[in-house]
């Protein structure tokens, strides 16, 4: 089984267990739209978003163990399985919660957020680990993850068109359905993958007598026989992505050495290994700032212009649709055009994005969903680009608390300071300067980065930023450069 199966069957199971029907959720089944306001829904929003932030790292962390002392009791996958079974149980808790009690439903919300926060991470290690050990190379990421874009977009549609009908009661039993069947895939990726458990050494290629061991067989009796191909590399999104160059024993070596790095280095590394990297994280955080308005506050403002439920859903297909070739073809824009450039573009579309819904006169909702391709192109772009941009930041060994903290930054920091700014800023002066509020911050991240880029460039052969004097003299800036030139 590919990991792309992982992310087709959790993500359902993130559509259905709140996504981006959650705020129309609250109003309408958590107490009515006096008690959950556009600025409460944004706070309770927030909070659970600081809480899924700040579990992030020990859900990484907790994955890692498990991954080096239980392997053969699933190691990581353990872990993910726990934490869809705590997120289940805490959004099925919303329905014996009493009317306009909303510190009980905002409790609840960052108990699922604990459970979010142990898949988040794993999940995107798992899958680099499978590619890794497959010889298929980090690279090919983005065609795994496009699968959850996939199952995404079809479950909010099916979701969208069923509270229509039904209404949002339906989520429970969404809920429910979808977490069952995110568990049923997670067991067979565990335990059907791989058949033998028997620690990181025990891997062996067996062949018939009869067949010679070519490549292909090779790759098929490594994901089968590897006592933890699919587990071996940390839980993370963003470390072993574009490594050409074959490795030799003193770069193992290396890595080993590595192993030991502490938590205030790879926040180093990852906040101010360079000015690049700062100028990065800096436009990344106030990207996430606004995306997470889009993606937890938006319906509210289509609801507002007369959209349906099932409208909703269709804006995140049409979302999606864009969303799917740029992960496809991720390896190839990386290379032709790097981290920098996608992140800049993610930006771009951003601000042209919100901008045009402040231009949707009333009862034209439809006209947003000719804005609605513009978000696939902002978050594959920045997804893609932050990926990488880990990738080069974290050392091995270390890639689930490296992508936990990255996590803790954007989804805690910038979700919740965007929520909370922009849930007052809703309820307040209206969507419409909201969003322009947003896009001028946007800018100001994207401006700063394009200066930023333009200055410095990155070591590919090292994976390391690096700067160049006045003299033309480089020097490195990340744990991992050397002293040789590009």
């Amino acid at each position: 089984m590919r990991p792309r199966v992982l992310f087709f069957g959790i993500f359902a199971w993130y559509a259905c267990s709140g996504g981006r029907f959650f705020a129309l959720f609250l109003q309408d089944e958590c107490g009515g739209p006096e008690v959950f306001t556009d600025a409460i829904i944004g706070i309770s929003l927030a909070v659970a978003r600081v809480t899924s932030s700040l579990m992030s790292p020990l859900g990484g962390a907790a994955a890692d163990y498990f991954e080096r002392n239980h392997p053969e009791r699933g190691g990581r996958a353990v872990v993910l399985a726990a934490g869809i079974l705590i997120g289940t149980a805490s959004f099925m808790l919303h329905a014996a919660v009493p009317g306009g009690k909303v510190g009980y439903h905002v409790f609840l919300m960052m108990t699922q957020s604990v459970g979010g926060a142990m898949t988040y991470p794993v999940i995107d290690g798992l899958t680099l680990g499978f590619l890794e050990e497959t010889g298929e190379g980090r690279d090919s990421y983005g065609k795994e993850r496009l699968y959850g874009a996939i199952s995404w977009a079809v479950a909010n549609m099916c979701l969208g068109m069923l509270i229509d009908i039904l209404g949002f009661k339906v989520m429970y039993a969404a809920s429910l359905f979808t977490c069952v069947a995110a568990l049923t895939v997670v067991y067979m990726f565990a335990f059907r993958t791989d058949t033998n458990k028997t620690g990181k050494e025990g891997a062996q290629i067996n062949c018939p007598d009869s067949a010679p061991c070519n490549s292909d067989f090779q790759n098929i009796s490594t994901r089968k026989n590897n006592t933890k191909a699919s587990f071996e590399i940390e839980a993370t999104p963003l470390t072993q992505i574009t490594s050409v160059i074959s490795e030799t024993e003193s770069a193992e070596h290396k890595s080993e050495e590595r192993g030991n790095v502490g938590m205030s280095t790879l926040c180093g590394n990852l906040f101010c290994g360079s000015r690049y990297a700062c100028a990065f994280v800096f436009s990344t955080f106030l990207l996430t700032v606004g995306i997470s308005n889009v993606e937890n506050l938006v319906f509210l403002f289509f609801r507002d212009l007369g959209g349906n439920n099932t409208m909703c859903g269709l804006s995140v297909v049409i979302t999606v649709v864009f969303e799917l070739p740029i992960f496809h073809f991720a390896p190839k824009l990386l290379k032709k055009y790097g981290m920098g450039r996608l992140e800049q573009l993610a930006c771009l579309a951003y601000v042209v994005r919100v901008i045009g819904y402040t231009l949707v006169p009333p009862s034209r909702a439809f006209l947003v969903l000719l804005l609605e391709p513009l978000h696939g192109v902002t978050y594959a772009c920045d997804k893609t680009s932050s990926v990488e941009f880990v990738a080069r930041s974290t050392p091995k060994g270390h890639e689930a608390a490296g992508q936990g903290i990255l996590s803790a930054l954007k989804d805690g920091g910038g979700s919740f300071l965007g929520l909370t700014v922009g849930g007052l800023l809703e309820q307040t002066y209206g969507p419409r300067v909201m969003y322009r509020t947003l896009a001028t911050a946007v800018t100001i991240g994207l401006v700063l980065f394009s200066l930023a880029d333009r200055y410095e460039t990155v070591n590919y052969d090292t994976n390391s930023a690096i700067e160049k004097d006045e003299n033309e003299t480089r020097f490195c800036t990340n744990i991992d450069c050397t002293d040789g030139d590009e």
